[in-house]
């Protein structure tokens, strides 16, 4: 992609771009509503126009699927809104213009099986090619004709989205007009003879024909020096009852009631309706401009009438009338401003909550640092939810207030492979082994996924998702990773692609959410690429280092190997990395030294010493303790095993988890989980002695490949944080750990929705736990006195309100006598109630006994039922197959045209061993028929034929004869554009000047590398020569031609011709032409060195004349080019892309 930009609208922007050495146009469209439905509609528009094939319509060459779409055409020069509005049009050239137009528009009218409407003529969709002559004519294409029902994806509401200047009435009004004539301003369709001249060739589409014909009058204005128009700046369209709402310099505004040509739909729910609310309306106030943007996920329903507010980033939206009779609704929706996606947080019911209404509103509010939505009053229908105790109904009109709490119970995706790390009270996760992670080196999909930091409050307990800047690494599994300061540095890992792994450092600064890369993944110097390693930060005189040990790595392409570490598939390097100076260091090793290791772990104890244990090596997994202690240059490693007898050691593990714990009595390490071997181990370092603690669930001594993160609560109670792994246990989970004295220990788990309680609840008891100072003392005693006088009041309150009570006992015996007359009365009632009850029964057991007789009647019909449902799905099975073969069988044959739409003409154009070339006329359009001899009509040969039609259908390049169609009644007639001359008469009749030998060379050359790297297997050409490069003059100054090569669609059809025996010409032919075995794209580069020659000679050069033929030739870059285009080892021979950039450069 160039910068160069040909042109923007609100669907995007159309950029001049390169496609295998050509440059094409790229239309980059913006962002679109991602969704099974868009993209199976995508898919089905780019069908559609790579079936399109029209000298007059502009070349569509192809399609990205990856993120937003870019569609590739041919690049053309200028467009008739740009030549209008610089200067006029000779009347000849109105005419041309107009007639090129009109075949166009006669395709797209009589395609099969259905015609498709243009919808969007104007001058700017109609590009303009200088095609030379005596008068400089203008060849006209008409372009965007294949994505005109694209538009809903795009940032324009309006899938018409021409001016207003080319509408006609039945754009609107979606009806038909009586009457022919209709006058635009000045302009009448009776004043432009251009228009009638062209009327016979649109007789399928009003709509299109409008809007050409004031095409055609703004052309003739044009002439007379008319032209004129500005497009104005967006406005959304008018409404009211509606709510316009502001997040930092941004405007908000959605829904509403509207009454503009495109009403909102009068029903409950619809795809038009749906349509219409998935876009929200953006003013930005510093500008004081609109757009309109797209929106994912499902809008509310309540479209007029809602209530909204915002908190943060996300507007809250309430109730309001769907625009449907009666419905009102209760639900409750949040939008992400920075993602413009839509969540239902409470869906409309009558269970709870406000009433089902509209008008009512509401307001944000934040109480002891928490957030709530306030909602006040509204009109709704009174048959509704239960109503509010206190608040009033007076028909439509209530006055509740209702109290929202938005929820923040946010949790982390569930993975594997990564690591927690804590830097001041927050905990920091990124990357892991996750679900859907693309299995790829890097795309766009793993970048953003990785793009990411999960943050945990450690005070709240709560996690959130923040976005980070720069590129993150790519290892983003088993990586290693370590926190100094408000930095933390990831290490090495896997890309989770086949077999690549990293020796990459990148830092993180938890203030700026930034990435930066410190070392590059590199074969030269440095740890190796690996995974499963491990990294902790030292700091030795003052300077920070960071140390790795260990890892799995690739035995190939690799950095060279540490003196005296050892290496099989894991290694037991050491490495220092200096931050000041950004050097890795191999410092001198001492003591036992663990063996070649990985899936271990690596805790710091202190500035210059660590612990590593399990871990998996070549014996199996380990259950040794190593305490490693560093310089700046050496490290001392001693080794610690387990001694056996009674004393307590963990069994042997790997892939678990480790945290260091200190308290009074020294440094401890605790570790969780692991591969095969579970339980809740703690080590006490100074004692060297291990104890096995237990009460804890599977759901955390279970797991592996998981991550730990220590939070000390208070001193002698801490809580470890376990997120994911590899087992079914991976959410979060906290485990208390509290410390007596003499290494006793505790462990509980604290559920996540008590996890604030239980924070205040540890941190009073620790606060009651301390000593009482003399001053507090002294608090404490004169807090005493005053709890002292204010028992004494409420003595006094209890002594009046018991007096009360008597009272009150008193009228309640009172009310006991009358609440048993009440009684008595009741019971008369119930005897009453008893007896009608007993006639019910019976009537019930009459009714009971008839329904079981309708039951029986009913299962009778069922069985009926289903008889005919089942013979109703074979039929629809059936219907289905036929449908799904008629589908096949119609995208295989796009290209069949009719014999009955050929007109032959008595100008023959050329003849040979495979037929003759004539001119004839399809569709008003004149094209070259060529009509092949008789063929062996044979099951075998008509199935190739169609194989090849097939394949030249697909070809769509500026430099290839452009394909149109083919017929398949009798011998075949195949239909292509027709060109003026061709390069052979161009040589026979005079020569070449050197610029004109360079511009058909490249033309040559860009259509053969599209053949050669067509895709999913390459096409060869096999028959280039003169008479198959094809000429179009292009005016210009130095009267330019344009080359187009031919023949390209019917090599392998030569045997099917009767009279013809050799497919291509001997004279062009590649020394291993005659052994298929050696057939490739050098064949073909071969032919091309021959046709540089004759373009430089003006003969076909014999074989024997080559040489001193070469020789000849003065310039030395273009006398190299042919020479090595004509090595005889096609191996050596250069490609079409070689020649390409070479020609480039030469130009």
């Amino acid at each position: 992609m160039t910068e160069v930009v040909l042109g923007k609208g609100g669907w995007g922007e159309v950029k001049v771009a390169g496609f295998r050495g050509l440059k094409v146009a790229a239309k980059c469209l913006y962002e679109i509503i991602i969704s099974p439905h868009n993209i199976t509609k995508f898919s089905r528009e780019m069908n559609i126009a790579s079936k399109l094939r029209h000298p007059n319509l502009l070349q569509f060459i192809g399609a990205t699927t990856e993120g937003n779409p870019i569609i590739l055409t041919e690049l053309m020069p200028t467009s008739l809104r740009k030549e209008l509005e610089t200067g006029g049009l000779a009347y000849h050239a109105v005419l041309n213009i107009s007639l090129d137009v009109a075949c166009a528009l006669n395709y797209l009218h009589l395609f099969k099986p259905h015609p498709i409407l243009h919808r969007d003529v104007s001058s700017a969709n109609v590009l303009l090619q200088t095609t030379g002559g005596v008068h400089g004519g203008l060849r006209a294409k008409v372009s965007d004709y294949g994505t005109v029902s694209l538009q809903p994806l795009a940032r324009t509401c309006n899938p018409v989205k021409i001016r207003n200047f080319y509408h006609v009435v039945e754009v609107y009004v979606r009806t038909w007009t009586n009457g022919l004539v209709t006058v635009y301003g000045d302009a009448s369709l009776a004043s432009c003879s251009a228009v009638s001249a062209v009327w016979w060739a649109l007789p399928h589409s009003y709509v299109c024909l409008c809007c050409f014909m004031m095409m055609a009058v703004r052309v003739a204005a044009a002439a007379k020096g008319d032209a004129k128009g500005a497009r104005k700046d967006y406005q959304p369209a008018k409404r009211w009852e509606h709510s316009t709402v502001q997040v930092g310099d941004y405007l908000y505004m959605w829904g509403g009631n509207r009454d503009q040509p495109a009403d909102l739909p009068y029903v409950h729910n619809n795809e038009r309706k749906k349509s219409m609310c998935s876009v929200m309306e953006v003013c930005h106030l510093s500008t004081g401009k609109w757009e309109q943007k797209p929106t994912t996920g499902n809008p509310p329903l309540g479209v007029v009438g809602y209530a909204a507010a915002a908190i943060g980033n996300e507007i809250f939206y309430f109730g309001g009338w769907c625009h449907h009779e009666d419905c009102h609704h209760n639900s409750l929706y949040s939008f992400n401003v920075d993602t413009f996606n839509w969540k239902e947080l409470s869906p409309t019911t009558s269970h709870h909550g406000p009433r089902m209404k509209a008008y009512s509103d509401m307001i944000a509010i934040k109480v002891n640092g928490e957030d709530y939505l306030a909602l006040v009053g509204g009109w709704g229908p009174s048959n509704n939810t239960p109503e509010q105790p206190g608040a009033q109904y007076s028909g439509r009109l209530n006055n509740e207030i209702h109290f929202y709490k938005p929820s923040s119970d946010y949790q982390p995706v569930k993975r594997s492979g990564h690591s927690t790390v804590r830097v001041g009270d927050y905990l920091y996760m990124w990357g892991g082994n996750q679900p859907d992670l693309p299995e790829v080196h890097n795309n766009e999909e793993k970048k953003s996924m990785c793009s990411v930091m999960e943050v945990c409050h450690l005070l709240t307990g709560r996690w959130e998702q923040k976005p980070t800047t720069g590129n993150p690494p790519l290892g983003v599994s088993g990586y290693a990773a370590a926190a100094i300061g408000r930095v933390i540095f990831y290490f090495a890992g896997w890309c989770n692609y086949v077999g690549c792994l990293h020796n990459s450092l990148y830092s993180f600064n938890v203030d700026t959410f930034n990435w930066k890369e410190l070392s590059p993944t590199t074969s030269r110097h440095g740890p190796m690429m690996k995974y499963i390693c491990d990294m902790t930060a030292i700091k030795v005189n003052g300077e920070d280092y960071l140390v790795v040990i260990g890892g799995y790595q690739q035995s190939s392409n690799n950095v060279p190997e540490q003196p005296d570490a050892q290496y099989n598939v894991r290694n037991n390097e050491i490495h220092l990395y200096k931050l000041s100076s950004g050097d890795w260091i191999s410092p001198t090793v001492t003591g036992d030294r663990p063996p070649p290791i990985d899936e271990f772990t690596l805790t710091s104890i202190n500035n210059s010493s660590a612990i590593l244990f399990g871990g998996d090596t070549a014996n199996g997994r380990s259950n040794n303790v190593y305490i490693l202690n560093f310089t700046d240059t050496s490290v001392n490693c001693s080794k610690l095993s387990n001694p056996g007898g009674s004393v307590q050691w963990p069994e042997e593990r790997r892939a678990h988890s480790s945290v260091l714990i200190n308290t009074n009595s020294g440094p401890h390490l605790l570790v969780v989980g692991g591969v095969r071997s579970h339980g809740l181990w703690i080590f006490d370092i100074k004692n060297k002695s291990w104890k096995e603690l237990f009460n804890t669930p599977k759901n955390v001594t279970n797991r592996y490949s998981h991550s730990l993160s220590l939070w000390s609560v208070t001193p002698t109670t801490n809580w470890i944080i376990v997120f994911g792994g590899e087992m079914s246990y991976t959410d979060t989970a906290v485990i208390e750990l509290r410390y007596t004295s003499n290494n006793d220990w505790s462990t509980s788990i604290i559920p996540l929705n008590q996890y604030q309680e239980k924070l205040q609840e540890r941190r009073r008891e620790w606060e009651a736990s301390q000593p009482v100072q003399p001053e507090d003392r002294r608090e404490i005693d004169r807090l005493t006195r005053v709890l002292q006088e204010r028992e004494r009041e409420l003595q006094e309150e209890r002594r009046e309100k018991e007096q009360v009570r008597n009272r009150l006992q008193q009228q309640l015996q009172g009310r006991e006598q009358q609440l048993q007359q009440v009684q008595q009365q009741g019971q008369e009632r119930e005897r009453q109630a008893r007896e009608r009850e007993e006639n019910l029964q019976w009537q019930l057991q009459e009714r009971e006994q008839q329904f079981q007789r309708e039951v029986q009647q009913g299962g009778e019909r069922e069985q009926d039922l289903r008889r005919q449902l089942q013979e109703s799905q074979e039929r629809e099975r059936g219907l289905e197959q036929q449908l799904r073969e008629r589908d096949r069988q119609e995208k295989e044959s796009s290209w069949v045209v009719s014999r009955n739409d050929i007109r032959m003409t008595e100008r023959i154009l050329g003849r040979g061993g495979w037929g003759e070339v004539r001119v004839a006329r399809f569709h008003g359009l004149e094209v070259a028929a060529k009509v092949l001899h008789e063929t062996i009509i044979s099951e075998y040969n008509v199935s190739l034929f169609s194989r090849e039609m097939n394949i030249a259908s697909k070809l769509r390049h500026p430099n290839l004869l452009q394909f149109i169609g083919a017929t398949t009644e009798g011998n075949p007639i195949i239909l292509t554009e027709l060109m003026p001359t061709s390069l052979r008469k161009e040589l026979e009749t005079g020569g070449l000047a050197y610029h004109a030998v360079l511009n058909i060379s490249l033309d040559v050359a860009c259509a053969l590398n599209y053949l050669h790297l067509f895709k999913p297997h390459p096409i060869l050409h096999r028959d280039v020569s003169s008479a198959n490069v094809l000429l179009q003059p292009m005016g210009g100054v130095h009267g330019g031609l344009r080359a187009k090569v031919s023949d390209y669609g019917s090599a392998n059809l030569q045997h099917l011709i009767i009279r013809s025996v050799n497919p291509g010409g001997p004279l062009y032919a590649a020394p291993e032409a005659a052994n298929p075995r050696e057939h490739s794209p050098s064949m073909d580069v071969f032919s091309y060195g021959v046709l540089l020659l004759e373009m430089i000679t003006r003969r076909i050069p014999l074989p024997e004349e080559r040489v001193g033929l070469i020789d000849g030739i003065r310039r030395a870059s273009f006398r190299s080019l042919v020479q090595r285009c004509l090595i005889v080892e096609y191996r050596h021979r250069p490609t079409m892309n070689d020649i390409i950039t070479e020609l480039n450069d030469t130009i």
